[in-house]
């Protein structure tokens, strides 16, 4: 599924560090929060450190894998 949001999502990260893309379960949590309605995600919101993801810069996401 490839909504604007979700491409938008892709490239902001793109741009903002270019080694660093998500994973397979990050890429699931993402797909999940497009998929639910949310249109401001952001992915590594402060670099390599917690959280993951920044949805409406108000919910904090730490993916784990279990």
């Amino acid at each position: 599924m490839c909504t604007s949001t979700h491409i938008q999502l892709l490239e902001h990260i793109k741009k903002k560090n270019k080694t660093m893309t998500p994973n397979r379960e990050e890429k699931l949590v993402i797909d999940n929060l497009t998929h639910q309605g949310y249109e401001n995600i952001l992915f590594e919101p402060d670099g390599n450190v917690p959280p993951d993801i920044l949805v409406d810069n108000k919910i904090a996401i730490e993916v784990r894998r279990l």
